[in-house]
């Protein structure tokens, strides 16, 4: 499958629409691929990504809804515009329907066509722009917690090696927890218990398991 950004896809049976829109898009920079009916207009957008498509309305055999409506199932994203020189309210809720970034009615004027089509096709590519970077914040997020997860664990062996937190308990199984999530952590930590019960060594472990060594930075 090949991908050309600057190609518009234009669907009408009448061929000297075709020519004229052709030659239109041609001075806008765009390559026009045109097509005279609804069955090509499919086969074109199976084999290759458009970014924006001008269809009629009205063609034989499959019309242009119909055409509209299987692209959409192949391209959920592409842009499309309606072409039709017999504009009605039926077809323009049908048009809204199916999600048409445009109604265009003819014969059109070269301004509209020009500011329709760069309109677009500047849509389409906002659209991947926020998909691009959505899927990139999210395999960044999961990368993340992947690392975090990691360090939580590893933290978690080695406090189980240290003097007073070994034992398979629940209450020492909590404690551990506890410490692997505050320890890489900058943020200032309460330590709150009875006396005796190890807040000392909670705190010293905290403070070597974040970096800082376990010197300094206590207050009783």
């Amino acid at each position: 499958m090949t991908s050309d950004p600057s190609s518009i896809l234009v669907v009408d049976d009448d061929p000297l629409v075709l020519e004229i829109i052709t030659q239109m898009l041609s001075t806008l920079g765009y390559t026009a691929t045109p097509v005279n009916n609804g069955a090509a207009a499919i086969d074109e957008v199976r084999r290759r990504e458009y970014e924006v498509a001008m269809i009629d309305l009205c063609m034989p055999g499959l019309s242009g809804l119909d055409t509209i409506k299987k692209i959409r199932q192949i391209r959920p994203d592409m842009e499309i515009i309606i072409m039709t020189g017999n504009p009605t309210l039926e077809s323009t809720l049908a048009a809204i329907d199916v999600r048409v970034f445009a109604y265009l009615c003819k014969p059109m004027h070269f301004n509209m066509v020009a500011r329709t089509i760069q309109n677009a096709s500047e849509r389409h590519h906002l659209i991947r722009q926020n998909r691009e970077l959505i899927r990139q914040l999210e395999a960044e997020r999961a990368r993340l917690q992947k690392q975090v997860a990691a360090d939580r664990q590893a933290f978690e062996r080695h406090i189980a090696k240290s003097p007073g937190f070994s034992g398979e308990s629940e209450p020492m199984m909590r404690v551990r927890r506890q410490i692997a999530e505050v320890a890489p952590s900058d943020m200032t930590v309460l330590i709150r218990g009875e006396s005796g019960t190890g807040k000392d060594v909670v705190a010293r472990l905290i403070s070597e398991l974040s970096g800082y060594g376990g010197s300094g930075g206590f207050v009783k």
